[in-house]
Formats: C-alpha cells, sequence, structure tokens
C-alpha cells in the first residue's frame, strides 16, 4: 500500500510529465490551499494534528509540512480514500464529520478542514466537537466556497442556481454559464449541502465560543489569476474561496 506522501509525490510528478497548467478553478484552489496552509500554527513533533476530511491525505502531508508536525491524524468517512491516505505519517480514523469525532477532549493542537465544510450535513455537531478536542490556544483552519462571491451573486442575479450548489446528485443542472452543465456528474460527486458566506462562517464560530483572528478570501472566477491575487487584497468578501482561522481562547488564569 502507497503512503500518502508517495500519493503526493507521484501525482506532482505525472503533473509535471505532462506539462499540462491546471486550469483556472485548480488555480484559484491550489491558492486556497497555499493560503489556508500557511494559516496552520508551528507545532511541535508531539502535538496532535488533525485533518478532518483527509481524503487520500495528500493535504494531511502538506499540512505535516508546514506546521512542522511529527505526523498527522486523518479523519476520513470513506473507507477507500481513508485506506489510500494512511501511512507512517498519517494515521486514519474512518469517521463521520456529522457526528462525534472519535478523539479524546483537548487532546488536539490544530485541526485542519480544506473543503470539507460545504459537505457536511451538520455544521454544528462538527464545531461542538472541535471545540471539544482543541486544547485552549489551539485553533481550526478551515476552507469552503463564498457563496457572496461574484459569479455567484451574478448566476443568481440572472435567476440561474449559484456555482457552488448542484439542484441534483445525477446531472449539472441549473446554470447554463457553468462548463458541465446538462452533462453528468462523476460518480465521486459529492454535493455541498450548505456554502456560507464570510460573515455567515464567522458567526457560526463565534456562537460556539471561538475567537475568528483570521480571515482571508482567494480567487475571482473568471478572473486571471494576476488579478485575483490583486482583487483579494481588495474585496476579499467577494473572493471564491474562504478561509479562516478559529482558535479556541485561553481561560483567563490558565497557563499557557
Amino acid at each position: 500500500m502507497k503512503s500518502a506522501e508517495e500519493c503526493l509525490s507521484e501525482r506532482a510528478k505525472h503533473t509535471s510529465d505532462l506539462g499540462q497548467s491546471p486550469d483556472l478553478y485548480e488555480k484559484n484552489l491550489e491558492a486556497s490551499r497555499q493560503r489556508a496552509l500557511s494559516l496552520l500554527p508551528r507545532l511541535d513533533v508531539e502535538d496532535i494534528l488533525v485533518d478532518a476530511g483527509c481524503n487520500t491525505g495528500e493535504m494531511s502531508i502538506r499540512a505535516i509540512r508546514a506546521t512542522g508536525a511529527g505526523s498527522a491524524i486523518g479523519l476520513e468517512i470513506d473507507p477507500g480514500a481513508a485506506s489510500k491516505a494512511n501511512g507512517d505519517l498519517v494515521r486514519v480514523i474512518v469517521s463521520d464529520l456529522d457526528s462525534a469525532v472519535p478523539l479524546a477532549t483537548e487532546s488536539v493542537k490544530a485541526v485542519f478542514a480544506h473543503h470539507v465544510f460545504a459537505h457536511l450535513t451538520s455544521h454544528d455537531t462538527f464545531i461542538r466537537e472541535v471545540w471539544r478536542i482543541l486544547i485552549p490556544g489551539g485553533s481550526c483552519v478551515v476552507s469552503t466556497e463564498n457563496l457572496s462571491a461574484w459569479h455567484n451573486i451574478f448566476a443568481l442575479s440572472m435567476g440561474f442556481q449559484d456555482f457552488s450548489h448542484n439542484p441534483s446528485s445525477v446531472w449539472y443542472l441549473g446554470n447554463p454559464l457553468s462548463p458541465h452543465y446538462r452533462q453528468r456528474t462523476p460518480p465521486s460527486f459529492s454535493t455541498h449541502y450548505k456554502v456560507f458566506t464570510p460573515r455567515s462562517l464567522r458567526e457560526i464560530f463565534v456562537a460556539y465560543g471561538f475567537k475568528v483572528d483570521k480571515w482571508i478570501g482567494t480567487g475571482f472566477y473568471p478572473a486571471p489569476r494576476p488579478v485575483s491575487k490583486l482583487l483579494e487584497s481588495i474585496d476579499p468578501w467577494h473572493a471564491q474561496f474562504l478561509t479562516i482561522r478559529a482558535v479556541k481562547p485561553i481561560p483567563n488564569g490558565q497557563a499557557t
């Protein structure tokens, strides 16, 4: 069985060998990955890092590298993906993020949830569980699509389905502007149940006691990446992707 690190290396080599550049969506998504990783705290080797919704483990490995952690615990609902992710650096637990997380209370230093949040059906359960497992001072970095992105607002103003939701699990429907319009969804398709705006994403974490100390917006579809980089600093509220860092405060009088 290949480890997640081997899969990541093979994927990078394969892309390089083909000489192909990712499309605009993938460029923005990769920029979102890099910016989200930059918000993770530096960790000691013994600190526990959790990748919630780790899929096949590529982002778990990148999170380990970004934080300096010795390893990571991956949480993944799909047994096939979990099997591919499981390796020396990533210990994967098959787990449904819409229910209780099988980790001890106040045992985790950082949680990384990259583009899994919109796929959940019980966001309140997930946030409560993240609060429970984080130590005081620990943080959760969440990335997701932005319902208030300009391309979504434009689609809705035309009477079309927004780009972040799809009304069918079998067909891409409702938005003639989508390059996949009226095509069948792939077998691996997983719908977005709920997509947040910057305000709603911040407020749902604050409601459970977190302090959101950082949030960023990435990408402006269909603008080219150089234009998006400029707009990200001017108007992050309407970017394609959102990333927040939510910190569990340290109680007054408790030692750090």
